[in-house]
């Protein structure tokens, strides 16, 4: 009894395999084909992607104005500092004067 059980088995295994392996027929070969299609579509997307990519990182890189303003954004700032301090230095000289000057005379 085990014998035709066993025996049924491998032959229930053996026609599984076989139908597996040779009776796929058109379907199978036409999902196979559009598998191998949508990879090739896939590859090729997906360079055109980086291709984008390395495109869209160029054109920011020649666009970015913050980058290139940078060097004049600190001299500026570094020039306004510079102006406030010849400020200070000459309202001290001017100070001075008017203290050794003396105090303004009454309109008469």
């Amino acid at each position: 009894m085990l014998a035709q059980w066993a025996l049924g088995g491998l032959l229930a295994l053996a026609a599984f395999l076989f139908v597996r392996r040779y009776g796929g027929g058109a379907a199978l070969a036409e999902l196979e084909r559009a598998n191998g299609i949508l990879e090739r579509r896939v590859h090729e997307l997906t360079l055109l992607s980086e291709r984008q990519a390395a495109e869209l990182a160029e054109l920011r890189a020649k666009t970015d104005f913050v980058v290139a303003l940078q060097p004049i954004m600190v001299w500026c700032e570094s020039h306004e500092q510079n102006a406030v301090r010849r400020n200070d230095a000459l309202l001290a000289v001017l100070d001075l004067i008017a203290k050794r000057l003396g105090p303004e005379p009454a309109p008469a």
